[in-house]
């Protein structure tokens, strides 16, 4: 996994990929991957027959729950049931970033022949 920071020019921005650092300690990757559990338990899957707006609704108290701080700043943009943009105005307008999600587009399903590799 790489991060983005200063150094080689793209599109009139300097750019230099860096190795990103691994989480510090097992209490903080359990604390992340309880977080991105609760998200995934949210069956945010749509196709042309069969949408369940009830599970993109569900997906949305999650985040709310899970980043109070973000939910409670940002300005929320609803373009759908399941299409939405939080916007997060910074002091200058000159230097944005964007975060960005996909919710999932086909169903997983796993069974118990199926192995965690650690």
């Amino acid at each position: 996994m790489f991060l983005i920071s200063g150094s080689k020019e793209i599109d009139g921005m300097k750019r230099k990929l860096t190795e990103k650092t691994v989480c510090s300690s097992i209490e903080e990757q359990e604390y992340y991957c309880k977080r991105l559990a609760e998200m995934i338990a949210c069956k945010t899957v749509s196709a042309k027959d069969k949408f369940v707006p009830q599970e993109f609704l569900k997906l949305r108290k999650v985040i709310k729950h899970l980043f109070p701080v973000v939910s409670g700043t940002a300005e929320i943009r609803y373009f759908g049931d399941d299409c939405y943009l939080y916007k997060l105005s910074g002091k200058n307008r000159e230097k944005n970033i964007m975060l960005m999600s996909h919710h999932n587009c086909w169903p997983l399903s796993f069974s118990s022949s199926m192995k965690i590799i650690e």
